[in-house]
């Protein structure tokens, strides 16, 4: 039988990924959208807490996890 209840790391993860959410993406998505530029910084934060290398290739400096 398999277990759908998350792990600490993965509760720890949602948990990483909605602050940073709350707190980054939302008003970096409205400035962007007033200055149509990219929100730099939030693309950064996202990076440096390792949510955004998951999806780039590994040649390019990423994860390579082409399901994340």
């Amino acid at each position: 039988m398999y277990s759908f209840d998350m792990t600490s790391e993965q509760k720890m993860l949602v948990e990483t990924v909605h602050r940073f959410a709350a707190e980054e993406l939302r008003a970096a998505y409205r400035e962007a959208e007033e200055t149509k530029n990219a929100p730099g910084d939030a693309v950064r934060t996202g990076w440096e807490i390792g949510l955004l290398p998951g999806s780039i290739e590994a040649d390019y400096g990423g994860f390579g996890e082409y399901s994340a």
